[in-house]
């Protein structure tokens, strides 16, 4: 596996034939080969409510949504995708999702979440074997990664509830603007303009807006800030636990992960950070 051949290169280990990966095999590759990895992010189609700034999603289980996303699929099978990770829990050290053994074609007009929509679809489609599970959630002994309460604490202790309100606000306009603007695209259109570079969607100005507030050794915008990233480091380290030289990997994840994700494969020896956009451009 890729993260244990980087161990082995500057560390201790040697990494010999015999080691064990559980990615798909589809096709020999050179071990020196990079990993190409491609990010795509998405709305949350089954509109859970779980974000800050939440947006209605129309549903995509009508007859010309399943079209459009089945015009996705087939426009990123030209990727020729050797591995498909979501934003879904699974059991370490394989990370592979049961669900995924369970899916069928009838469950893309029942689940309308993206891990199915798009993931599964495309897996299936892939004829891969798994699809990998790398989500972060904290579980005993480990912190919140998005300690907002804190945040939001701070600023009505330090009255500057009224100011962050109104930076808030302009945020929410500009996704606002952007969605209104796109909506009635073609799903893989708007899904292109969503992942393009000065996509407000993908945005880390929320995040960094949050450190203004800070006050001395007071810093929870900070914090929300590390322990976020921290949480993608993880779901990074996870998808090299599993990827392996040579593979094609799609990740299908929520927006808000997207510019994280980026930035850490952008700036990793060994993998090669792919464009979605042209991918999902529909013409």
């Amino acid at each position: 596996m890729f993260k244990n051949l980087v161990i082995s290169l500057v560390a201790l280990y040697s990494f010999t034939s015999s080691s064990i990966s559980y990615a798909d095999k589809s096709e020999s590759v050179k071990s020196d080969q990079p990993i190409q990895v491609m990010i795509i992010g998405t709305e949350h189609f089954a509109n859970p409510g779980q974000d800050l700034i939440n947006k209605k999603v129309d549903s995509v289980l009508t007859p010309k949504k399943q079209q459009e996303l089945q015009d996705i699929s087939n426009s990123l099978m030209r990727f020729k995708p050797t591995l498909v990770a979501v934003e879904e829990q699974a059991l370490e050290p394989a990370y592979v999702s049961k669900d995924y053994y369970q899916f069928t074609k009838a469950d893309l007009l029942k689940e309308p979440n993206e891990t199915v929509q798009v993931g599964y679809r495309l897996a299936k489609m892939a004829n891969l074997k798994h699809v990998y599970g790398i989500d972060e959630q904290p579980s005993d002994g480990e912190p919140d990664y998005f300690p907002a309460d804190k945040f939001f604490k701070h600023l009505a202790d330090t009255k500057q509830q009224e100011a962050f309100n109104l930076a808030f606000a302009n945020i929410k306009n500009e996704l606002d603007g952007f969605f209104a603007k796109h909506k009635k695209e073609h799903l893989g259109n708007y899904l292109a303009q969503l992942n393009s570079k000065g996509s407000p969607v993908i945005s880390l100005s929320f995040y960094l807006e949050m450190l203004k507030y800070d006050q001395g050794e007071k810093q929870p915008g900070a914090e929300v800030f590390a322990y976020y990233m921290m949480r993608n480091t993880k779901i990074a380290s996870k998808l090299l636990d599993v990827a392996k030289p040579g593979d094609r990997v799609v990740v299908v994840y929520g927006a808000g992960h997207k510019a994280w994700l980026d930035f850490i494969f952008n700036n990793m020896q060994g993998v090669e950070l792919v464009d979605p956009v042209p991918y999902l451009a529909i013409q």
